[in-house]
């Protein structure tokens, strides 16, 4: 298993894409309507989700067991703990099969996306389609869709943002083993949680194809 690919796996069950380093944005500028940054949570909010992980691949190699683990979850649990916009502070909590738990606290900025903590799928409320995720920075991606989705407590309003970016080995001095990368995110409108997540890794060398995708299944506000 080569580095490139165990960093990748890790990258992806923490949910740490905004900090890798050599990463371009490939979507093509956009006109964007400007958004006032305000907070759709409060402190006691949770949200609880279900995570899932596929590996495809042309190839035989053992699968680690930091992605196997992405299937043995329990549950992952998001609380927030604080709310002074722009920055709202949350713990989570990693619950596995086994009865093992991870937990760990951060915080996000809502204008900018700049954050501590692993976490980072929290934005502003009430985003427009055709805003920026992220009011205060250009090189956020744009809310391209705003669905009407059903749930338990009514039907809501979901915004829809994707971001694709490519990823080089750094430990490759020819420049060729490269990894795309698909991040497809929906969040409630209202509140700026995500409901659901699902990112795509796919490598040329070896042929792997990573994805893992977080579904909300239940919440204090939304289910």
């Amino acid at each position: 298993m080569s580095k490139k690919i165990s960093f990748a796996i890790l990258m992806i069950i923490v949910l740490v894409v905004s900090s890798v380093g050599a990463f371009y944005f490939l979507r093509s500028p956009q006109e964007t309507i400007a958004s006032t940054v305000t907070a759709g949570v409060k402190a006691g909010d949770v949200f609880t989700y279900q995570l899932t992980g596929f590996v495809e691949s042309y190839t035989d190699f053992s699968i680690p067991e930091n992605f196997v683990d992405i299937n043995q979850t329990k549950y992952y649990r998001v609380e927030i703990t604080k709310v002074d916009v722009p920055i709202v502070s949350y713990t989570v909590s990693w619950q596995f099969n086994n009865g093992t738990n991870f937990s760990y606290d951060g915080m996000i900025n809502l204008e900018n996306g700049l954050c501590s903590g692993h976490y980072w799928d929290i934005y502003a409320a009430d985003l427009l389609e055709g805003s920026l995720s992220r009011p205060n920075s250009s090189e956020e991606p744009i809310i391209s869709e705003t669905q009407l989705k059903p749930y338990p407590n009514g039907d809501r309003e979901i915004n829809f943002l994707r971001s694709e970016y490519e990823l080089y080995n750094p430990a490759d001095l020819t420049y060729t083993e490269m990894c795309y990368v698909y991040n497809y995110v929906y969040f409630d409108k209202q509140t700026g949680m995500m409901v659901e997540y699902k990112s795509m890794e796919i490598y040329n060398s070896p042929e792997i194809m990573l994805t893992v995708e977080y579904k909300l299944v239940s919440s204090n506000i939304i289910c």
